[in-house]
C-alpha cells in the first residue's frame, strides 16, 4: 500500500520529520518525507495496510480523518 500526506500547522522546526522517519523505522514503512516551501510538511509511506495504519497513527495522521490536533 502507498500512501501521501501533506501536512499542515506547527511541523517545520519542530523534529517532526526525524518523528516521521522513527516512525517509519519502527513500523518497517519506506518511503520519504521532506519540508515544502509554505511549510508544510511532505511524506510519502509504501508498507502493508497494518504497517501504514500503525505508522499513521504514530504521527497523528488518519487517512479518513486527516492530521489529529491535541490542545
Amino acid at each position: 500500500m502507498k500512501a501521501f500526506y501533506i501536512v499542515h500547522g506547527a511541523v517545520q522546526d519542530v523534529g517532526y520529520r526525524a518523528h516521521v522517519r522513527a516512525a517509519a523505522n519502527k513500523h518497517n514503512v519506506n518511503g520519504m518525507v521532506r519540508n515544502m516551501r509554505d511549510g508544510s510538511v511532505e511524506v510519502f509511506a509504501c508498507g502493508t495496510p497494518e504497517q501504514i495504519m500503525l505508522f499513521e497513527n504514530d504521527i497523528n495522521i488518519s487517512m479518513q480523518n486527516g492530521p489529529q490536533v491535541f490542545t
